[in-house]
Formats: structure tokens, sequence, C-alpha cells
């Protein structure tokens, strides 16, 4: 009789060290599907994280207003006074992730680092006894305004500063002061700094 519980012991010992196994190779497998199922192979997350970044970089404004017109830009985006003025018109403002400076006698640009972007806004006050002229072909409105957005591959003044596309923009306040601006933006996703600059706009308001 002992050698008979012995035998079933083993028996049994041996049917739960097959079960044991059984169970682990399944958690192998599981494991291997949702590693399979799970988008990363890095792409996935590196795309997902960039796009977590520029929603968190949208969340983040700073606010221009001067010379009747004011707008949101990123934060991240460094702001300077414009070099170039006259009575009735000058650059209004620069807005860049790059270096930049007045020194000397013209501006100085450094090289944009990828997504950064180079922005300058121009203003032309409009003499109120002249009937200001209208902004040619308008495609759009902005603060109920007309004005025309155009954007193409960079021309040799940014490809020079590492920009790949440009972006330009012309407005016209109620009182019929005019606005200008262009932006230079450097890839590889250049699309995000397009539309980080569509936002720009979008938020424009004019002084009453």
């Amino acid at each position: 009789m002992a050698g008979f519980r012995d035998d079933m012991g083993h028996g049994r010992r041996r049917r739960l060290l097959v079960a044991l196994c059984g169970l682990l190779a399944a958690g192998s497998v599981a494991g291997a599907v949702i590693g399979l199922n799970t988008p990363s192979a890095h792409g996935g997350q590196r795309s997902r994280g960039s796009a977590r970044t520029e929603q968190r970089a949208s969340r983040t404004f700073s606010r221009f207003r001067s010379s009747g017109v004011s707008f949101r830009y990123p934060a991240a985006w460094t702001r300077h006074r414009g070099c170039l003025f006259t009575l009735t018109s000058g650059e209004l403002v620069i807005l860049t992730t790059a270096h930049f400076s007045c020194a000397g006698p013209g501006e100085t640009v450094g090289r944009l680092s990828p997504h950064g972007v180079f922005v300058k806004w121009f203003v032309a006050h409009h003499d109120a006894s002249i009937s200001p002229p209208p902004i040619k072909d308008p495609d759009r409105r902005i603060d109920g305004q007309p004005a025309r957005i155009a954007s193409g591959p960079a021309g040799s003044s940014c490809t020079q500063i590492a920009g790949a596309t440009t972006v330009s923009a012309e407005l016209a306040s109620p009182p019929g002061d005019r606005y200008t601006m262009t932006a230079c933006i450097a890839g590889p996703d250049a699309a995000m700094g397009e539309r980080a600059v569509s936002r720009m706009l979008s938020s424009v308001r004019f002084a009453p």
C-alpha cells in the first residue's frame, strides 16, 4: 500500500507540474500578443508624443497688443522689436525661436532649429483723409475684415536660415491700416509651425 500511495503522490505532482507549465506558456503567448498589438516599434509612440507636445505648446500663449492690433502667439517664441521704422510704417514685431538682433546696419537672424519659426509683422498706417486701397484677391476674413493668406516653398531669404516653408498674410483694419505678416518655418514637420501661425492669425483682433 505504501508503494501505491507513493505512486499516486508522484502522479499528482506530475499533473500539477504539467498544469503549471501550461499556465506559464499561455501567459507568455498572451504577453507576446499584447506586445504585438502595442504601437511600439516606437513610431506610434513618437507620433503620439510629438502630438502631445504640440497640444501642450498650443495651450501656452503670450499676447501682443500694439498699433491697433492684438493677437496670441506661442509663448515659446521670443518677442523682439523690429529694426526698421518710418513715421508712418515699420516692423511691428519679430517673433522667433532663433537668435535675432538689430545690431549693425541691418538685422541678424540665426539659423532655425528643427521646427523653428521666424515671424515678422509689418504695419503701414493709413492717412485717414484718403480711402485705403482694398486687399487684392482676399480669400478669407479675419476679425470680420478681408484678408489674404498664402503659403508655399521657402524663398531664398528663408532657406538661408534653414527654413522650408513660408506663410504670408495681408490684413486691413477698419480704419484702413495695413498689416503684413511673413513666417519662415523649418522642417522636418513644417506643418506643425504652419498650424501655429494659423492659430496666431485666427486670434487677430483690431482695436475699434
